[in-house]
This record gives C-alpha cells, sequence and structure tokens, in this order.
C-alpha cells in the first residue's frame, strides 16, 4: 500500500470534528524544511482526498506521512499515527 493510500485510509478514519480540527492544526503545525504551509483557504473546504493530495503537493509524501503523524497526535488521534508508521 502506497504512503498517500495510507494516508488517505487514516483521514477517511477522522470523525467530522476530528478531521476539523486536524485541519487547523495542520495549518498551524511548522512545515518540514524548504516547504511552506498550506493556505487555510484551501483547507476550509477540503474533504479528506483533497487533503492527502495538499499534503502530498506541498510536503511530498514523506513529509505529508511526517505532518500527518505529528498532527494526529496533536489531537489524540494517536492510534490512527501509529498506523502510519513504516511508510
Amino acid at each position: 500500500m502506497s504512503a498517500r493510500d495510507r494516508l488517505e485510509n487514516v483521514l477517511e478514519e477522522l470523525e467530522e470534528m476530528d478531521f476539523k480540527k486536524f485541519k487547523v492544526k495542520l495549518n498551524q503545525a511548522q512545515p518540514p524544511s524548504g516547504c511552506s504551509n498550506i493556505p487555510r483557504g484551501r483547507l476550509e473546504r477540503a474533504d479528506y482526498l483533497d487533503v492527502c493530495s495538499l499534503m502530498i503537493s506541498y510536503y511530498l509524501e514523506t513529509g505529508a506521512i511526517q505532518m500527518a503523524k505529528q498532527v494526529l497526535e496533536d489531537i489524540n488521534q494517536r492510534h490512527l499515527a501509529a498506523r502510519l508508521e513504516g511508510v
């Protein structure tokens, strides 16, 4: 399973309120070195597939997985963060 597939699957598991928290925290998080944050306006109306595409576009696959793990831990979704391990 590719990094994109794992990321999509994990984001799809989030409840609506947790997904909103994820997007807010993602926008506030420090992006990987050499990358810029995804603009808030692009995240606001994005569904989980859009967010996955945006993360990979802005952070590349490795950075997207790292950012997702960090943000998932920040919103107390450690069990989902653990599912991204080994990607």
